[in-house]
């Protein structure tokens, strides 16, 4: 069982620092054969002894969970979404939601070669 905790870990560091599951996966990871409250609970401890955090788990099988690590910029920003309200709350998702400065640069240096190419195709396209 430790195993199968191990490997849901290891897809949800793949992935990134998070990834949504199916109930039906938490379950078959463990020993268990129906979910209630009290095996999502056990599910949870498993998750957190692995150093993950998952949203709302559903009573369902079929119903999905997203898992992710403690800590991550994931679990920030998830933390900030359902948490309660702060001011680095509001940050993390302000950081989510506002382009990276580094792509704004890079998009206006790539509109900087277009325009060089398109003056630099009418002088060459004048001297024929």
């Amino acid at each position: 069982m430790a195993d199968e905790f191990e490997r849901i870990r290891a897809e949800v560091v793949e992935a990134g620092g998070i990834k949504c599951f199916k109930m039906q996966t938490l379950r078959e990871a463990s020993i268990y054969k129906k979910l209630g409250p009290g095996v999502n609970r056990e599910l949870s401890d498993l998750l957190h002894q692995k150093s993950l955090d998952h949203s709302e788990m559903p009573p369902y099988q079929d119903e999905h969970v997203y898992v992710y690590e403690q800590g991550s910029k994931a679990a920030q920003l998830v933390n900030a979404i359902v948490g309660t309200p702060t001011s680095s709350g509001a940050d993390a998702i302000l950081k989510a939601v506002t382009p990276d400065q580094d792509a704004n640069a890079a998009d206006e240096k790539l509109e900087e070669i277009r325009a060089l190419v398109v003056q630099l195709n009418d002088v060459f396209a004048g001297h024929d």
